[in-house]
């Protein structure tokens, strides 16, 4: 009886998370060097002069679009500031 209760159970889980659309997000951290740091802007490997320039990267990376939301901005004891932001698929 246990057993049938649990393949139900399962069973009805499988079809409530099925029919829900999920939307993945990511996160960015982009790294502010400060105003004396040229080039100014950090993501991973590549460098930015300004942050629209960032921002637009973030739009458009790895053949797919996003709609972008900074999320948090923090300073570090080494006077850098991250930068977070939320990346949701264009369309999701």
């Amino acid at each position: 009886m246990k057993i049938q209760f649990l393949v139900i159970f399962v069973f009805a889980l499988f079809l409530t998370v099925g029919s829900t659309s999920l939307t993945i997000k990511s996160y960015a951290h982009v790294t502010d060097e400060g105003p004396n740091a040229y080039p100014r802007y950090r993501y991973g490997s590549k460098y930015f002069n300004n942050i629209n320039e960032v921002e637009t990267y973030l739009k458009t990376m790895n053949d797919q679009t996003y709609d972008i939301k900074k999320i948090e901005e923090k300073g570090d004891e080494y006077g850098d500031t991250k930068i977070t932001y939320e990346l949701t698929p264009t369309g999701k």
